[in-house]
């Protein structure tokens, strides 16, 4: 057997003879002392790409998460009308739900909207360490959920915010959603990151805490029930709330609308909800900065890639004389 075995590890696929000596000739540069080595250097850039998957230490989570909603409820069956949600929510836009005709329930364009948020706590992590090259921001936004420093956060159809409670400010977070995938998210803090750690600790509040976010239909769903003078009403009201804020692009707004030259405004069929996920044409992909991630790339080749150079140590003092031997 050993016979067999030193004679097949001496032939290459094709069955010709490998030479060691000649085919492993340039195998010192990837030793322990080689730059290229991921072992000998703790420090490196390719250590901030490790982060993204969680390590399997510790207990098990202590909060909920809309992953566990049927291990939770493995001992009644799930209602068809749940597991039909879930299942539109993860394939099917919602523009198509809405052209339903008769028209879906509202419950069940809530439920729908529910499970369109992702379950999944590695794919913000995975997210946040592609566009931070680190894991450093959903460590601190790790830390930030668990201190409960997420506040108010309210789901309106694909549309999710809250507060986040910082050290010396708060900020305010806004992600939008759609197939179970994050499609954009802006915090208002200075972070230059895509994924800042308040995006994470927002996200991660959600999919941890689920019943704790309130929910509601998308706007245009909303709106679509109230009655002319109702829809006055909420104009008036929305206006007087914010008049610093809304009141210019309102006006705006409304000279397009009762404009007698055409514009684009009264060209148009329906209007813009950003609440209620993306167009039935519309391809959904994760928000990702992609010039970042590729500059990141490009550093780590850069890192591991180029020549290291070769130190040489010359002795300026001359090398003592044998020493005769009698």
């Amino acid at each position: 057997m050993d016979t067999v075995m030193r004679h097949s590890m001496e032939l290459m696929p094709g069955g010709l003879p490998l030479d060691w000596d000649d085919s492993f000739e340039d195998s010192d540069r990837f030793e322990e002392d080689s730059l290229c080595s991921w072992i000998t250097e703790p420090e490196s850039i390719c250590n901030n790409w490790r982060g993204w998957k969680k390590p399997l230490v510790g207990s098990p989570s202590m909060y909920g998460s809309s992953k566990k909603f049927f291990e939770d409820n493995s001992s009644r069956v799930t209602a068809l009308s749940e597991l039909a949600a879930r299942c539109v929510a993860s394939h099917i836009p919602f523009e198509l739900v809405e052209h339903v005709y008769p028209p879906v329930p509202e419950q069940l364009q809530l439920r729908i909207a529910f499970w369109s948020f992702p379950d999944n706590e590695e794919d913000i992590r995975l997210y946040s360490c592609l566009a931070n090259s680190s894991a450093e921001e959903f460590q601190r936004g790790e830390h930030l959920f668990r201190s409960r420093a997420v506040k108010d956060p309210l789901q309106i159809g694909f549309h999710l915010s809250a507060s986040v409670l910082a050290t010396l400010s708060t900020y305010n977070v806004a992600v939008t959603f759609d197939r179970r995938r994050i499609t954009s998210c802006n915090c208002t803090c200075n972070s230059s990151a895509y994924w800042c750690s308040h995006i994470v600790a927002v996200c991660l509040h959600r999919i941890h805490m689920p019943n704790q976010v309130t929910l509601r239909a998308p706007v245009s769903e909303s709106l679509s029930r109230l009655q002319r003078d109702q829809l006055q009403k909420f104009a008036q009201y929305l206006i007087s709330e914010l008049p610093q804020q809304i009141l210019p692009t309102a006006q705006r707004l409304l000279d397009e609308l009762l404009s007698t030259q055409p514009s684009a405004i009264n060209s148009v069929c329906g209007a813009p909800d950003p609440t209620a996920g993306a167009s039935a044409n519309e391809q959904t992909s994760w928000y990702l900065d992609e010039k970042t991630l590729h500059d990141n790339i490009k550093k780590i080749l850069i890192k591991f890639c180029v020549p290291a150079p070769i130190v040489f140590r010359y002795t300026l003092q001359p090398k003592k004389p044998a020493q005769p031997q009698h």
